[in-house]
Parts: C-alpha cells; sequence; structure tokens
C-alpha cells in the first residue's frame, strides 16, 4: 500500500491531443489558456524502457521533456524558488532513489534513499520516505541535499508521504498504528506533538497543504477500492470528495484555487486533470493512451 506507484513501460508520442476522458461522469472543459507550469512524469517514446519527467503549461500546452535515459523518473516536486526538481528514479542500479535536477534538466544529483522527497519553505531542508527495515518505511528529514538523515516520528508501523505546511513549521503524512487504517497526522517540523489529523475507514495518503494554509488535499479511499481526491481545512474538520473513485496525486496551484491531480479508470491509464479547488471545471491537460502521473505545479517565482 506505501509504495503504490507501479512501472508501465508504455510509448509516449511526441504529439499530444486534450483528452476529455478518464471516466469522468461530469462533463469535462476544454483548458484555459494558463501559462504558469505543471511538472509531471510520463511514458517515453524516445527510450524503450522507462518514463521522463516533463513540463507543461497548465493550460496542458507545451510540454517539454526534460529527462530520459532509460530509467523510470517520476513524481516530480518543486524547491519553493522553483528553480530545482527533485522526482524518484531507479536510474543508479534499478533501485528507486530521491534525485535532484535543475529546472531546465540539467545537473542530475542523487539526493537520498527513498521516494517521495520535498523542500521546506526556506529550502534548508528535505523530507522523504525511507526504509526503516524491511517491513517498515518512515519520515525522513534531513538537509536540503540530503545529508544527515534523520528519523522524524517513532511510529511502529512506520509512516509515509509527507508534505511541508506553507510556514514550514509541521509535516503531515500518512500512517496507521493501529495497522489497520492508513490515516493523515500532523507533527511539528522537529518530531513533537504529532496529532492525527483523519479518523476515516480505508487508507488516506498523498496529502499537500495548500499554499494559503487553510486546507489540505489528499487522497482516500475505502479498502480494496481506487481512491478519490479529497480536500479538508487543515484542522480536519470538513471533508469531502472532489472527485470520483480513480484519482488522487493532488497538487494545488500557486494562489490555492486550483488543483492538478491525475486520474485513471479501467479503461484508460491515468491522464492529468486541472480542477477549481471546489471540484468544478475539470479539464484534462494531457491525451488518453499514455500513462500521465503525478503532477506538481510549480511555484511563483
Amino acid at each position: 500500500m506505501f509504495l503504490n506507484r507501479h512501472r508501465i513501460e508504455v510509448c509516449l508520442s511526441t504529439i499530444w491531443i486534450i483528452s476529455t476522458g478518464c471516466g469522468e461522469s461530469q462533463s469535462v472543459d476544454a483548458p484555459l489558456l494558463d501559462s504558469r507550469i505543471i511538472a509531471f512524469s510520463a511514458d517515453s517514446g524516445i527510450v524503450t524502457r522507462g518514463s521522463s519527467i516533463f513540463l507543461m503549461l497548465a493550460d496542458g500546452s507545451g510540454k517539454v521533456r526534460l529527462t530520459g535515459d532509460g530509467a523510470f523518473d517520476q513524481f516530480p516536486t518543486w524547491s519553493s524558488d522553483g528553480k530545482t526538481i527533485a522526482f524518484d528514479s531507479d536510474r543508479l542500479g534499478g533501485v528507486s532513489r530521491v534525485w535532484a535536477i535543475d529546472a531546465d534538466g540539467t545537473n542530475p544529483r542523487l539526493l537520498a534513499d527513498g521516494s517521495g522527497a520535498r523542500w521546506s519553505p526556506d529550502g534548508t531542508k528535505l523530507i522523504y520516505t525511507g526504509k526503516e527495515s524491511s517491513l517498515v518505511y518512515a519520515v525522513y528529514i534531513a538537509n536540503a541535499d540530503g545529508s544527515s538523515p534523520q528519523r522524524l516520528t517513532s511510529n511502529p508501523a512506520g509512516e509515509v508521504r509527507p508534505a511541508w505546511s506553507p510556514n514550514g513549521r509541521q509535516i503531515v503524512f500518512s500512517a496507521y498504528p493501529d495497522y489497520q487504517d492508513m490515516n493523515l497526522y500532523i507533527v511539528n517540523s522537529d518530531g513533537t506533538a504529532q496529532k492525527q489529523l483523519t479518523h476515516l475507514a480505508g487508507f488516506s495518503e498523498a496529502a499537500v497543504w495548500s499554499p494559503d494554509g487553510t486546507r489540505i488535499a489528499f487522497e482516500h479511499g475505502a479498502a480494496n477500492q481506487l481512491a478519490a481526491v479529497h480536500v479538508m481545512n487543515a484542522d480536519g474538520t470538513n471533508d469531502r470528495a472532489l472527485t470520483q473513485l480513480g484519482c488522487g496525486e493532488p497538487s494545488w496551484s500557486p494562489d490555492s484555487q486550483q488543483l492538478a491531480y491525475q486520474c485513471v479508470t479501467e479503461n484508460s491509464l491515468p491522464q492529468i486533470y486541472r480542477m477549481n479547488a471546489d471540484g468544478s471545471q475539470k479539464r484534462a491537460l494531457t491525451t488518453q493512451g499514455y500513462f500521465s502521473v503525478g503532477p506538481s505545479w510549480k511555484p511563483i517565482e
């Protein structure tokens, strides 16, 4: 459940169209012009194996490929200054680790043994999911370059998928201390004052704070079911689903007014969508037939 990020070997065309699929029961609007930038990962037609990191404008146009050496490069996240991108990659020995590149795709470097890294708002720290033992994954905090990693919390069953609050004082993550349901928790950035945020049956993960600090978006699904994108107040109240099942990996726009996310049904590969923060005006940004996941909205510089 913790590392549900599958490798898919499907070629990616260099020609893109806008899809209105993804199994949404409601109508999906055509994209509006938007020059903001979203990073994401997709299968690459340039190599015979793997996936690459891409950039596109937030209206779905102008797609540019940043990586592609036959590895599985997936799930990008931005530094707060918009100059660097962290991502998961198995480019070294076939083992997935955290790597970073400059925003133009240059200067690749290894950061950490783990996945899902995010830099702190002030750029001085890095949090990510690492392997504590053969059965337990845990949240680690390190310097921005990945040095001096330390486990953040001490839940016996571990914890995963951390994300910073906009002020850098708290971290939200997923854990299941009762070995049954995976819920969201918050903790101070020094590891103190852990508090359970959700009390839902099933699994809740991929939580991200809105840049204005008022809401948290996440994916939630019942046991043995696909997830949907949810949003709630930052204190855990007013939880509501915004999408149908099969959607997840939400990412906030810099103004906290919209969300990018991925969506899939049994009849389609995952695609990148965007919608308003209330779930209205869903728009497809990538094409059907290719495996596109892990959108990450670039911060405003």
